[in-house]
């Protein structure tokens, strides 16, 4: 009996060291790829298994049961992230998993100049091969309304900054960050404005900085801006 019980432990062992190796070989093998490095992209509400159907089309050679059992033994299984990705010749499945869980996207970027108008922004956002365009040919107030802004016109509401983010997102959200990030610096420059200013609010404060348009001299910028000040104490 001891013969026997030490024979099928060895035989457990022996079993157990080849579904490691086996493992370890499939998890930790780089990845077939069809080119250098493949962008491929992960819809939003995609599952694991409709994620790695996407990756496939994309041209990756994937092993779908090993990854699924990767996930799974982590417990990441529900964890997968929509956004776009990259990956490069030499990455294995364990590394693609984590990628995919991380959401370790690749990224896109886009830069708003300061002093141009709307229009230029538009022009911009729909030439970006990057975005998903849900704004082209919409009316200006039907931005703000998806946006959320109390504002009907967009002039002059968008901070001027270089944006990144992952390829594939909608043009509404880089708007939506460009808003919010200019009623954040509005906010701030209200509350440390200069006593007695005519302003009746802060969007008022905002349209008299088309100082900035009517000279590139700072030294001037007061003299400018004393012209605005006067004009409207007179109404």
């Amino acid at each position: 009996m001891r013969k026997l019980l030490s024979r099928l432990f060895v035989l457990i062992a022996v079993v157990c060291a080849l579904l490691s190796a086996l493992i370890a070989s499939v998890l930790l093998t780089p990845i077939g790829l069809e080119r250098a490095t493949v962008d491929f992209t992960i819809t939003p509400g995609s599952s694991l298994r409709t994620a790695i159907r996407e990756i496939a089309a994309a041209g990756v050679e994937l092993d779908p049961w090993a990854l699924v059992l990767l996930a799974r033994l982590l417990g990441v299984e529900a964890s997968i992230k929509a956004g776009s990705y990259e990956i490069a010749r030499g990455v294995t499945q364990l590394q693609l998993l984590r990628k995919l869980t991380h959401g370790d996207f690749t990224q896109a970027e886009l830069a708003f100049i300061e002093g141009w108008t709307f229009r230029q922004m538009r022009e911009r956002l729909d030439a970006h091969p990057d975005l998903r365009h849900e704004t082209t040919g919409i009316p200006e107030a039907e931005i703000m309304r998806l946006l959320g802004a109390p504002q009907v016109a967009a002039e002059g509401l968008f901070f001027p900054d270089t944006y990144l983010f992952a390829k594939r997102s909608s043009d509404v959200e880089l708007l939506a960050r460009a808003y919010r990030a200019m009623q954040r610096h509005l906010e701030r420059e209200w509350s440390a404005r200069a006593a007695a200013l005519p302003y009746r609010d802060p969007y008022q404060a905002l349209i008299t900085s088309i100082v900035e348009k009517e000279t590139g001299r700072e030294q001037d910028r007061s003299l400018v801006a004393a012209v605005f000040v006067n004009r409207l104490r007179q109404g």
